[in-house]
């Protein structure tokens, strides 16, 4: 049984008022605070990678909207008609490197997690050298977790020209001069 409310009414003849008890449901309380989990495959998130966000209010009424941010921007929403939580995956580029957080939200009262910090390392260059009459192209994953420096941690290279692919398509690679 919910809660009961006095309601006041006059009576017949407007001189006096009479409290009348009447029922209305019980408020249910807004969504408690929410907590954001983030699942990396690897110890380090990389360009390429899926990553997990997962977002759980630890109590309030159903149906619960859940919303995902990169510092302020929405990424996503989702609403958990049961249950406590919802995920949001995300294929990792260099831009999403910040602080994430998510909000849920009842309709009661939203409440919003603490920011989570994600650092994405890694990236791709491709670099076209041409040299009399062969092309190279040359694709580089590249590691900016060294501070300072550029590390190059694979790399391809395929030579075309003539018809026919390069005879030693290391010859092409720029040398370093120091």
């Amino acid at each position: 049984m919910g809660w009961m409310d006095p309601v006041r009414t006059w009576d017949e003849d407007g001189m006096g008022c009479k409290s009348v008890q009447q029922e209305r449901p019980p408020l249910s309380p807004s969504a408690s605070h929410s907590v954001l989990t983030l699942r990396a495959p690897g110890t380090r998130a990389v360009v390429g990678d899926m990553v997990e966000l997962r977002c759980e209010a630890q109590s309030g009424s159903f149906p619960i909207r859940y919303r995902f941010y990169l510092e302020d921007v929405i990424l996503g929403s989702s609403s958990a008609p049961s249950g406590r939580g919802v995920s949001f995956n995300l294929s990792l580029t260099a831009e999403h490197s910040g602080n994430y957080s998510c909000e849920a939200d009842n309709g009661l009262g939203a409440q919003c997690s603490e920011a989570v910090t994600l650092s994405v390392t890694g990236g791709t260059c491709l670099c076209v050298l041409e040299d009399m009459g062969w092309s190279c192209q040359a694709s580089f994953l590249l590691d900016d977790s060294v501070v300072g420096k550029l590390v190059f941690s694979s790399w391809a290279l395929l030579c075309t020209g003539h018809n026919r692919p390069h005879p030693n398509p290391g010859l092409m690679l720029p040398r370093e001069r120091g």
